[in-house]
């Protein structure tokens, strides 16, 4: 299923060394109650443990993918 949001899967250490390998400059933050992480967590233990909300969830991913493809092409694209 697509989503207009982009999740992955990586953690901190590995993004980290990542930026400074290629020579980025960041400024990091640690934060140990994010939001949209613990977010993240909760659906997918949802998804894991409750049939009925994992079916909602594929139907609206379909439906958000179909409104995505009926958007102009400029518009309908996403990049993460």
């Amino acid at each position: 299923m697509f989503s207009p949001r982009c999740h992955f899967r990586a953690d901190f250490s590995t993004i980290k060394s990542a930026v400074e390998r290629l020579g980025g400059v960041a400024h990091w933050t640690m934060l140990a109650d994010a939001a949209q992480y613990r977010e993240t967590l909760r659906i997918e233990e949802r998804l894991a443990n409750d049939p009925a909300y994992q079916q909602q969830w594929e139907e609206r991913q379909i439906r958000l993918e179909s409104l995505s493809l009926s958007l102009p092409e400029d518009e309908g694209e996403f990049s993460c």
